[in-house]
């Protein structure tokens, strides 16, 4: 299962012929790389798929941080934006609430940081019901940039994201992600604070509340 696989069942889905290879893409051209690459950036974008989701130790940086922070770590490479949240170790369910993005680098006080982002994984590491997604929604952009047929385009945008007034959260969408949700473990509220718990047991001094 690779990208190409993924590019012929879409081009099937409105009756074209496959291509060969990402380098010999033949009369369809180059564009259906470039567009298959814009639906799926549109997707990962649009929910937090579980299966895109990593956590991981960031690796620490020897120079000193400025501002008074004392250790400073490089973002994670090939993620899809900045990590949804950084922790002081890899048990811990608490997110630490005080740190300073720089470019690539993350400045905090912890002796070690993990983070949980996410990437874009190839589609062998996809599950079945966002393949049929990735499908649905690239035979759409197929259907009018190749067959320059509005109407083909319409009918598979609505299998995809639902009718209209869904407001693209409907259909093969709302499915998948369902299922993805199903796969998430259950979160706990406030990452795991309790403000009441907290004052019996003393203060954090990573939690900003603790001088209310």
């Amino acid at each position: 299962m690779d990208r190409v696989t993924i590019i012929n069942r879409a081009l099937a889905r409105i009756g074209c012929n496959a291509i060969q290879s990402e380098a010999e893409p033949g009369p369809a051209g180059v564009e259906v790389l470039s567009t298959y690459d814009a639906v799926l950036e549109d997707l990962l974008s649009k929910y937090p798929w579980h299966f895109t989701k990593r956590f991981e130790a960031l690796s620490k940086l020897t120079e000193t941080p400025p501002l008074g922070w004392t250790a400073q770590y490089l973002l994670p490479p090939g993620r899809l934006a900045l990590p949804r949240a950084y922790y002081d170790s890899a048990t811990s369910t608490k997110p630490l609430l005080r740190f300073q993005i720089s470019e690539n680098k993350v400045f905090t006080s912890s002796t070690v940081l993990f983070a949980e982002f996410q990437i874009s994984p190839p589609p062998a590491q996809w599950p079945g019901y966002f393949r049929e997604l990735m499908t649905l929604c690239l035979g759409a952009e197929y259907a009018l940039e190749i067959r320059e047929d509005p109407g083909l385009r319409n009918n598979l945008r609505r299998d995809a994201y639902g009718p209209p007034e869904y407001q693209g959260e409907g259909g093969q969408f709302k499915i998948a992600a369902d299922l993805d949700a199903q796969a998430m473990p259950s979160q706990q509220p406030a990452g795991g604070r309790n403000p009441l718990t907290d004052m019996r047991s003393g203060y954090d001094a990573e939690d900003a509340r603790c001088g209310w």
